[in-house]
C-alpha cells in the first residue's frame, strides 16, 4: 500500500528496484533449475528402456508357468466344491434330506480341494 501512496519516495523506488532485481534472479535461477530438470528428463527413457529391456524370454515363460499353476490351483479348488455344492442339492431335492447332504458334500469338496492342491504342491 506504501508503494501506491506515494510512488516518488526514493526509499521506495530502491525497494522496488532490489524486489524487482531479486525477482529477476529468482526467475533465472528457476529456469536453469527446469533446463537441467528437462536434461534428466529426456535421459530417462533411455534408461528405463535399457532397464526394461533386461526382461528375457526366460523370465516371460516363468512368469507364463507361474500364472498357470496359480490359475490351476484356483480352478481346482473352485471346481472341487462346487460339485460338491451341486451333488450335494441334486441328493437333498431327490432324498428329501433338505439342507445335511449340502453341507456334507460341500465338507467333502472342500477336502478334495485341500488334497487335489496338495498333490499338485508335491509335483512343483
Amino acid at each position: 500500500m506504501d508503494n501506491l501512496q506515494n510512488p516518488n519516495d526514493p526509499i521506495k523506488r530502491d525497494e522496488r528496484l532490489e524486489d524487482e532485481c531479486s525477482e529477476n534472479e529468482r526467475l533465472e535461477n528457476l529456469e536453469k533449475d527446469l533446463e537441467k530438470s528437462l536434461e534428466r528428463f529426456k535421459e530417462k527413457p533411455e534408461k528405463a528402456s535399457a532397464k526394461y529391456s533386461k526382461v528375457t524370454a526366460e523370465d516371460r515363460k516363468n512368469l507364463a508357468h507361474g500364472l498357470g499353476i496359480v490359475l490351476n490351483f484356483a480352478v481346482t479348488a473352485a471346481a472341487c466344491v462346487l460339485i460338491g455344492v451341486f451333488f450335494g442339492l441334486f441328493l437333498d431335492r431327490r432324498l428329501g434330506t433338505d439342507p445335511w447332504m449340502v453341507v456334507v458334500f460341500s465338507l467333502l469338496g472342500v477336502l478334495a480341494a485341500f488334497k487335489s492342491m496338495f498333490d499338485m504342491a508335491k509335483k512343483i
